[in-house]
């Protein structure tokens, strides 16, 4: 899907919008379910930079801070994976944390115990 994005026509501020809308949407439905390891998601962001690169979106030895910039500040603005994944996980708790539901509530402080466990 990505690359499909980055070889299109659009110009590049609607290349960067595509794929922060569809490509990564698809990483995002996934945030909750699926068990990311910080190494999965900088490879992600690699793949999109060498896909971005083969497709002549970005050069290869250009500074890699620079994909994650907003496009207002001299970036690209493509999505980071591992902050949207924070985001993610932190909007879940939020929303489960906000609920009245008994068996919820039990599922925020198994939750909050992991993340203790993994610290």
């Amino acid at each position: 899907m990505s690359e499909q994005v980055w070889k299109s026509d659009l110009n590049a501020g609607n290349k960067t919008t595509a794929n922060n809308t569809w490509a990564a949407a698809v990483f995002r439905y996934f945030c909750g379910v699926v068990r990311w390891t910080q190494t999965d998601m900088k490879e992600l962001d690699k793949l999109t930079r060498r896909v971005m690169a083969k497709t002549g979106n970005h050069h290869v030895r250009a500074a890699v801070e620079r994909v994650h910039l907003p496009r207002k500040r001299g970036g690209r603005g493509v999505t980071c994976i591992e902050h949207m994944w924070e985001r993610e996980v932190v909007a879940c708790v939020a929303y489960l944390a906000g609920s009245e539901d008994n068996q919820t509530k039990g599922v925020v402080r198994f939750l909050l115990r992991q993340a203790d466990l993994i610290r």
